[in-house]
């Protein structure tokens, strides 16, 4: 063998030993006796601490070796990790990477210096995947924190001049921006005036195919929205692609059914109306009439049937636009709704530093709303039912 080709096969063979013996990806060490990524690590304590029993829809056949794609099956992907022999009761990870497990408070990268600004390849050491409500538990500072949210804004509140000014919600203010935009970028109210002279949005009946495409045009604005706004709160730039991918995939659809809920609460206020926006200023659906909503070529299943399955859901969104109603939620208000739907620190894989900025923010969307319930007397006492 010639001494390129030794180089070459030395080369080869140090490439795949930093190689995660799972999804490929970048490893960060042995974890569990085999070299595998952060993530690979995460989602197998994450498995085995909580004993979960994952199933294969496709027969225990699907591809998860790429990092692309190693979150399309958890079954193929624990049973991946079974099979190369990670084992739970083995905590010998090596040094250089033992802070995917470690105390958050002591992060290092792998050649054993601090990083000072994490990225999706070097961050904080991340915290041991448990449900969010043990990790507060164990957590005095953080659960602290989190729990007397609204008894530290009474405590500030006093000593805070109640000016009506919106200088005091720079946090709501800047999700509004994102939110206006939204709606001027995307829909066209169509306005006439009725029999007493006043000005009404014309809708008129839609149906399940028009609601979809308007969904689907809404995830471009929504992605842009968030990142031109609700990215821009203290220093939530320095999450990782990854975490900001999974914040958007988990807020989308609740959004999706909170905007339309808040644009049916000022289009139909009345709370025995049982009409909801399909399509934000242009079409509305009765939640009465659901068969009609899915008379449609693309639903190849009997109208009445679909009706019957979808029901549930739709009449939740109808207590929530009749709550919204009630309260005259404004659109300042329902900014703050959004902003506590998407900083949400229940998501998995957070590092540490991640969900500290997570409640950090939180914490100062709820200060924001109680001076804002506050300033406004005939709200000062709705704030925990916004």
């Amino acid at each position: 063998m010639t001494e390129s080709q030794e180089k070459q096969l030395y080369n080869e063979v140090e490439e795949d030993s930093t190689r995660c013996a799972v999804c490929s990806d970048q490893a960060q060490g042995l974890h569990f006796g085999v070299m595998v990524c952060r993530a690979c690590a995460a989602f197998f304590r994450r498995s085995t601490i909580a004993k979960r029993v994952y199933q294969c829809r496709y027969s225990g056949n699907c591809q998860i070796n790429f990092r692309e794609v190693r979150c399309s099956c958890r079954a193929c992907r624990f049973a991946r990790c079974i099979s190369l022999g990670m084992d739970p009761n083995d905590s010998g990870n090596v040094s250089a990477t033992s802070s995917v497990f470690s105390s958050p408070l002591n992060p290092a990268s792998a050649n054993g210096h601090t990083n000072q600004s994490p990225s999706s390849s070097n961050i904080l050491s991340m915290i041991s995947p448990q449900t969010s409500e043990s990790w507060l538990y164990n957590n005095p500072t953080s659960s602290t924190s989190y729990i007397n949210i609204l008894n530290t804004c009474c405590s500030s509140s006093d000593n805070y001049s109640l000016d009506k000014s919106t200088n005091y919600y720079p946090s709501l203010n800047e999700m509004l921006k994102g939110y206006l935009k939204l709606e001027n970028k995307n829909y066209s109210y169509k306005k006439d005036e009725n029999e007493d002279g006043k000005e009404e949005i014309i809708m008129k009946e839609g149906n399940y195919t028009e609601n979809v495409d308007s969904i689907k045009a809404e995830s471009f604005s929504v992605s842009e929205m968030i990142e031109e706004h609700f990215f821009r709160l203290l220093n939530s730039n320095n999450f990782n692609s990854d975490t900001r991918w999974t914040m958007l995939r988990n807020f989308f659809f609740p959004f999706v059914l909170a905007y339309r809920s808040f644009i049916s609460s000022k289009c139909f206020p009345n709370p025995e109306d049982t009409r909801l926006i399909a399509t934000p200023g242009k079409t509305f659906f009765d939640v009465c009439n659901l068969q009609r909503f899915f008379n449609v070529e693309q639903c190849l299943t009997d109208p009445e049937s679909i009706a019957q399955i979808f029901a549930p859901t739709f009449r939740y969104s109808i207590i929530i636009k009749n709550s919204m109603s009630k309260l005259c939620l404004t659109e300042l208000e329902f900014a703050g709704l959004l902003g506590l739907l998407f900083w949400n620190d229940k998501i998995e894989n957070l590092n540490y530093e991640e969900r500290l900025i997570i409640l950090q923010i939180r914490k100062q969307i709820f200060e924001e709303l109680y001076i804002l319930c506050k300033n406004n007397t005939t709200k000062s006492e709705d704030l925990s039912k916004i």
